[in-house]
């Protein structure tokens, strides 16, 4: 799997699941996936971020379930102590630091989850 050093640590481990998930899900369709262009392999563009392509969906959901399973974020989200005045951002990102992703990743995790 190849990714971007130069991203920052959260970017890189989510880019490694994802790569993975492809792997698992979309072997027997292709036998290689790069990021970056070339007509005769998979790679990462414009539309593997948005959301219209299948493979990407499923890819990205594999790896969210890989960095943040379902029971150890119920767990997390048990844990912390809410309450009215509590600051979602704050939640947000603590969640998000302990599983090592992005607070987006975390957010939409929780959104498809529905665990808040």
């Amino acid at each position: 799997i190849g990714y971007n050093k130069s991203e920052n640590e959260v970017r890189q481990r989510f880019t490694i699941a994802h790569e993975i998930g492809h792997y698992f899900l979309h072997r027997l369709e292709h036998e290689i996936f790069y990021d970056k262009k070339d007509a005769s392999k998979l790679y990462r563009n414009h539309n593997s971020s948005t959301g219209e392509d299948q493979m990407e969906r499923e890819a990205n959901a594999f790896a969210a379930a890989l960095l943040m399973p379902k029971n150890r974020l119920k767990l997390e989200i048990e844990k912390m102590q809410f309450d009215l005045g509590s600051d979602k951002d704050q939640i947000l990102e603590k969640l998000a630091a302990t599983f090592k992703v992005s607070n987006q990743a975390m957010m939409y995790r929780i959104l498809n989850l529905r665990l808040l």
